[in-house]
This record gives C-alpha cells, structure tokens and sequence, in this order.
C-alpha cells in the first residue's frame, strides 16, 4: 500500500480481555465477508452492487479507510465471497453488524433465519498481518492468481482504492508481445479492459 518507503507503516492497537491488555502490530487486515444460502448470493454483480459497494464506502466514511484491495471468489456452494486487505483496523462485531445489516436489507437472511433461528451468521472474519516479507508481490500473486472456479462470474472480479490505482508501481510499459496477449485475451472474451 502506498507510502514513501512502499512499505505499509506499523501501527499499534491496545486489546482487551481477560482482565489483560496487550498491545499488537498491525500492518493490514484480511477481511473475508461471505454470503448465506440465496438466489442473489450466486450473482457478482448484484452482491458488489447491494453488499460490497455499500460495505466499502461505510469503512470508508467512519473507519477512514484509505487503501484497499478486494477479489470476488465463489464459496464451493457457488455462493460469493470477498477477500478485502486494507490498512484499517476494525473491531470484528463491527464488521459483521454493519455486513449482516446490508444482507438483512436486501433480504438475504430469511432462509438463514428459518433454519437457524436468528439472522445474524457468523458472516465475516478478519485476520491482521503484522509480517509479510515483499507484501506487494504477495498481493499480485493472490490477486492475479488463476481463478479456481469453473462458473464465470457476472461482474467485476477485483478492484483497488484510488490511490493504489494511480501508484506507479501498478504501471508497467507495454512491449508487443504483452499488447499481442492482451489482444487475443480480448478477442476471446476472456478479459474485458476498459
């Protein structure tokens, strides 16, 4: 994540519990937010439209969140799921009040309800980074890696904050033979660019 030396600075947090408070590193977060049994949670494009731009924008406005990087998978159901790394450190009931809200509004928890008794799943997990060696190679390598699923997927597959987008480190020059790639990855649909 961008920084003047491109390593993401450490930051400190006091935790609580036990009667115990402990002081941690944190560098970044890796945040899973899955979707339960619907007709809407098999869609990309409805899920980053409904769950995933709304969740984004609210760590954006109260938790300040300035740096991050998400990729859509789907779960073994066919089911979605989001992995977001960000520089944000964020409580996890937190998170899963404000991700089980948004499902709740669009009316994705009512089966879940019905088997379960409640509507508030255990929808996210978040594991903080604090040791990452060469942590830009890491995040191509897991972002570009090849998609693990068969079923293609009816939206976008990943995305970046701004800021990250506009890094020089994300540009490259463009020789013939990657344009040729592009080109045929194009012609066969298997890569949109806009």
């Amino acid at each position: 994540f961008p920084s003047h030396d491109n390593s993401p600075e450490l930051k400190t947090a006091s935790i609580k519990g036990n009667s115990k408070v402990r002081t941690v590193a944190h560098k970044l977060s890796f945040i899973t937010l899955t979707t339960p049994k619907h007709q809407n949670s098999t869609s990309a494009k409805f899920c980053h439209k409904h769950l995933l731009e709304p969740t984004l924008r609210i760590l954006r406005q109260r938790y300040g969140m300035k740096s991050y990087i998400w990729k859509v998978e789907l779960q073994n159901n066919g089911q979605v799921h989001y992995h977001i790394t960000t520089e944000i450190m964020i409580n996890h009931t937190a998170l899963r009040n404000i991700w089980n809200n948004l499902l709740r509004k669009n009316d994705m928890l009512s089966e879940f309800k019905k088997e379960y008794g409640h509507d508030n799943p255990n929808s996210t997990d978040i594991h903080a980074v604090h040791k990452v060696n060469n942590l830009e190679a890491y995040l191509v390598k897991y972002i570009t890696k090849e998609y693990q699923n068969e079923t293609k997927l009816d939206g976008k597959i990943w995305d970046c904050s701004k800021n990250i987008k506009t890094a020089d480190y994300f540009k490259a020059p463009l020789d013939f033979t990657t344009h040729q790639i592009i080109r045929q990855l194009q012609k066969t649909q298997q890569i949109v660019t806009h």
